[in-house]
């Protein structure tokens, strides 16, 4: 009886080991998807606003450069990529 106990004991703590595991995991990918969505967020009003300066044609590049700066200020582990089609953002971590 005391063998059963035992082992019933045992599979109870790696069970309760393992969730708390899975949750654990769980919220830091959740805590990373909020990070990622406000990234991409701002990288968005980044595109609108370097859009909307482009097409006014009354802004000079120095306007353009320090929309990009402050940006990468806030996310300065990041880099932003242009190309024909548009702005994209690369991240190092990724």
């Amino acid at each position: 009886m005391e063998k059963s106990k035992e082992a019933y004991r045992h599979l109870r703590d790696e069970t309760t080991d393992e969730l708390r595991l899975h949750v654990e995991k769980c919220l830091r990918e959740f805590a990373m998807w909020g990070l990622q969505t406000v990234k991409w967020l701002k990288l968005d009003s980044l595109q609108r606003r370097l859009m909307s300066t482009k097409a006014s044609r009354s802004a000079r590049q120095k306007q353009i450069v320090e929309i990009v700066k402050t940006f990468l200020e806030v996310f300065g582990h990041s880099s932003v990529v242009f190309s024909g089609s548009g702005i994209g953002l690369r991240s190092k971590t990724l």
